[in-house]
């Protein structure tokens, strides 16, 4: 009986080990514990073979749609910094201008940024159009229904 409290030490011990070794690594890997860098950290990293997740906004006016339909580069920014994007994939609807973007690549020796995934977020607030600015100057249509002649009815 003793021996086999013995292997139930060294076997918990070994698992606790691994996952500690596991923690340290993920943790010392730049942007380990972040689910995404700002364009800025990135570049300050320097990084051109990792796999990395970068966060920013589309720079207005900067999206490059090819012929393919599946081929866009643009321009991204955190407000500080500023990287040029390749993506060639499924874009998404939510795509355009200012949206924020998180991209997952690596450097190219172009020094554009390839993406091999890329998320448009939606935005976490919707914004009322020029149109109406004030309650007062939304009337909405009213439809009344037909006057019906009771009379005419079957019962």
């Amino acid at each position: 009986m003793e021996m086999r409290k013995i292997k139930f030490v060294v076997i918990g011990a070994g698992v606790f080990l691994s996952l500690a070794f596991l923690i340290m690594v993920g943790m010392n890997r730049p942007g380990g514990m972040a689910y995404y860098m700002t364009v800025t950290e990135y570049l300050a990293e320097g990084a051109t073979e990792s796999d990395f997740r970068v966060n920013g906004k589309v720079v207005e006016g900067s999206i490059e749609r090819f012929t393919s339909g599946q081929d866009v580069r643009f321009t991204m920014t955190d407000g500080v910094s500023v990287m040029t994007v390749s993506y060639h994939g499924i874009i998404p609807d939510t795509f355009v201008d200012r949206a924020d973007v998180v991209v997952q690549g690596s450097m190219s020796d172009q020094n554009e940024f390839d993406a091999h995934k890329l998320l448009a977020k939606c935005p976490s607030k919707y914004e009322v159009s020029d149109e109406y600015t004030t309650p007062e100057d939304y009337e909405p249509e009213v439809l009344a229904p037909e006057a019906v002649d009771v009379s005419q009815l079957q019962p």
